[in-house]
C-alpha cells in the first residue's frame, strides 16, 4: 500500500514508516504544491492524507481537483482542524469521502483510518441481531408460503396479458432505434474527421526563453530550471544564443534527457547556414522538427527580440522569463529598450537581491506590468551556485525557488 502523507506532523509519518504493511513514500510533505510534485515521481500511489492546515497557494479543492486528473484512483483522505459543515459540503461534492478531524489524532487512529476498521463492538452487536432475525424468520416461513403461492397464480394471469403488450411496445422500439443508430453513426463518423484533423499538428512541445542584461544570472537560473526538469525524467533541448561558449553546456553521452546548442557558432552549424540573416526562419523549422522529441526546449536570448519571445505558431507553448536586478539603473534600462506589454506569458524575476534593493512593489509600478515580481537568490547564496549543483545528479533547490519554478511551468 503506497501512501503520501501530508499531515503537518513529522513525527507520525516517521512511525507510519515502520509499519511494514505501509510503503511510504516521502517524508511529511510541508506544502500543498510538492504533493502535485511526489505525484509526478512515483507512479500508481494509493493513499493520499492531506491535513488543510498544510501551507501553500494552491486552494485545497484546487489541488484535490489536480490530483483527480493526475489519478482518479487515488484514495484522498481529508483532516480539518474543526468541525464544519460547509466544508464538508464543498468536500463532498468534489468526491471526497474520507473526511475527519484533528483533535490532536494519534498513531492509531491514522492506521484505523487507513484500514477502514471499524469497532469490535459494532461486530459484536451485528451478530446479535442477526441471530434474532433468523429465529423470527423460521417462524414466518410456514405462514408465508401459504400466501405466497396464492400470490403467484394470480401473477401469473397478470404476466400474460403484460406481455402481449409490450411484445407491441418493443416492435415500435426497435424500428425507432434504428433509425437513430443510422444518424448517430453519421454524426459520429463526421466528428472522428474533425477531431482527426486538428490533431495531426500536436504542439506539446513547451519553450521557455530566458532573457536579460549581463550578469543577471539567467543563463544560470536556465541550467538549474533544466536540471531540475530532468530529476523529472523531462527530455529538454537547451539553445545558447550567446556568442561565447558556456563552460557548463557540454553533452555527455552517458545522459540522453539534455541535449545542448552551445553558442552562435554551433547554432549556425546545426541550422546548417552561414549567416544569422536567416537564423528566424531555421529556429522555427528546427523547433517544428523536434515538437514530439523533447518535452522543454530552454533557450538563453541574447538579444530582447519580441520575434523570437512571441512566435505566434507556438504562442500558447512560449513562456518568458525576464530577470532583473533590484537596483535603479537596471529598470531605467529595461524600461528604455522593451516593451513589456507586448511580451506574451511574461514572469519576472529579481535575482541577486540585496537588503537594500527595490521593493517589488515599486519596480512592478515602474515597469508597468501586471505580472507578479518574484524573488529568487540573495546575493550571498548566489555565488558558486552552479557549481555546488551541476555536477550532482540530483539539484537540491530551496522550497521558494522550487514554487517559483512550478509556477512557471504549470500556471
Amino acid at each position: 500500500m503506497k501512501i503520501i502523507t501530508a499531515l503537518n506532523n513529522p513525527q507520525l509519518n516517521n512511525k507510519l514508516k515502520e509499519e511494514k504493511q505501509y510503503e511510504i513514500l516521502s517524508k511529511d510533505i510541508q506544502y500543498k504544491e510538492a504533493i502535485l510534485e511526489i505525484l509526478e515521481k512515483y507512479k500508481k500511489i494509493d493513499i493520499i492524507v492531506i491535513n488543510e492546515e498544510i501551507p501553500g497557494e494552491i486552494k485545497l479543492i484546487e489541488l484535490i481537483r489536480k490530483v483527480n486528473i493526475i489519478d482518479k484512483k487515488i484514495r484522498i483522505i481529508i483532516i480539518l482542524k474543526n468541525k464544519d459543515i460547509q466544508k464538508e459540503n464543498i468536500l463532498r461534492q468534489n468526491g471526497i469521502k474520507e473526511i475527519y478531524y484533528e483533535d490532536n489524532i494519534t498513531e492509531k487512529e491514522i492506521k484505523q483510518i487507513i484500514e477502514n476498521k471499524t469497532n469490535n463492538k459494532n461486530k459484536i452487536n451485528n451478530k446479535k441481531i442477526i441471530n434474532n432475525k433468523k429465529i423470527i424468520n423460521n417462524k414466518n416461513k410456514k405462514n408465508n408460503k401459504k400466501i405466497i403461492n396464492k400470490k403467484i397464480n394470480n401473477n401469473k394471469i397478470k404476466n400474460s396479458n403484460k406481455k402481449n403488450n409490450n411484445n407491441k411496445i418493443n416492435n415500435r422500439k426497435k424500428m425507432n432505434n434504428k433509425k437513430t443508430d443510422e444518424q448517430y453513426k453519421k454524426v459520429k463518423k463526421k466528428l472522428y474527421n474533425i477531431i482527426n484533423k486538428k490533431t495531426k499538428v500536436k504542439n506539446t512541445l513547451k519553450i521557455i526563453n530566458f532573457v536579460g542584461d549581463k550578469k543577471t544570472g539567467k543563463t544560470t537560473l536556465a541550467i538549474l530550471l533544466s536540471k531540475y526538469l530532468i530529476n523529472k525524467n523531462k527530455k529538454i533541448l537547451f539553445i545558447n544564443f550567446n556568442n561565447k561558449k558556456n563552460k557548463y553546456l557540454k553533452n555527455n553521452k552517458k545522459n540522453n534527457n539534455i541535449y545542448f546548442i552551445n553558442g552562435l557558432e554551433s547554432i549556425l552549424r546545426q541550422f546548417e547556414i552561414k549567416n544569422d540573416k536567416y537564423i528566424y526562419q531555421k529556429y522555427i523549422e528546427f523547433i517544428r522538427k523536434n515538437n514530439e522529441k523533447y518535452d522543454y526546449i530552454i533557450v538563453d536570448m541574447v538579444k530582447k527580440d519580441n520575434k523570437y519571445l512571441n512566435i505566434d505558431e507556438f504562442k500558447n507553448n512560449i513562456k518568458n522569463i525576464l530577470l532583473i536586478q533590484g537596483n535603479i539603473n537596471n529598470i531605467k534600462k529595461i524600461n528604455k529598450n522593451n516593451k513589456l506589454n507586448n511580451i506574451n506569458n511574461l514572469y519576472i524575476i529579481e535575482n541577486k537581491y540585496k537588503f537594500n534593493s527595490i521593493n517589488p512593489q515599486i519596480i512592478k509600478k515602474c515597469l508597468k506590468v501586471s505580472t507578479n515580481i518574484y524573488k529568487v537568490f540573495k546575493r550571498k547564496k548566489y555565488k558558486n551556485i552552479l557549481e555546488r549543483n551541476f555536477q550532482k545528479e540530483k539539484i537540491k533547490l530551496d522550497i521558494n525557488t522550487k514554487k517559483i519554478f512550478f509556477k512557471i511551468l504549470y500556471n
